[in-house]
């Protein structure tokens, strides 16, 4: 009867874990700016026949720093805990949830990001 109890909490254990991974969005990107809190992600074009180069890359990231371009996620606050840090070109993969909201600049803000990995 024990043995019962315990394999039915593994499997919601397991199950609950599954759901919650599947209902969370995943992003990947480059760091082009981090303040107040905030971390500004964007994506480049990857094209496998003529792949960027590292001075190509730098300027396209630097470009993009500049525009409204990529999208601003809060710092979680177990990457706070953690005392991380990114750099500009540094690829970061950020798990969050909900939807992106508008700003008058027309800046995407992500407020519910779970954690940042780089």
């Amino acid at each position: 009867m024990r043995l019962q109890f315990i394999v039915f909490g593994v499997l919601i254990t397991l199950v609950s874990t599954v759901l919650w991974v599947f209902s969370q969005n995943v992003s990947s990107g480059y760091v082009v700016k981090t303040d107040d809190g905030y971390v500004k992600v964007v994506q480049l074009p990857l094209d496998p026949l003529f792949p960027l180069t590292e001075e190509q890359k730098e300027e396209a990231l630097k470009k993009a720093a500049r525009s409204r371009d990529g999208q601003h996620f809060a710092l979680p606050i177990v990457n706070e805990k953690l005392g991380s840090s990114y750099k500009f070109g540094e690829r970061v993969r950020i798990y969050w949830r909900g939807e992106p909201i508008l700003d008058k600049r027309k800046q995407e803000y992500v407020e519910q990001t779970l954690f940042i990995m780089r």
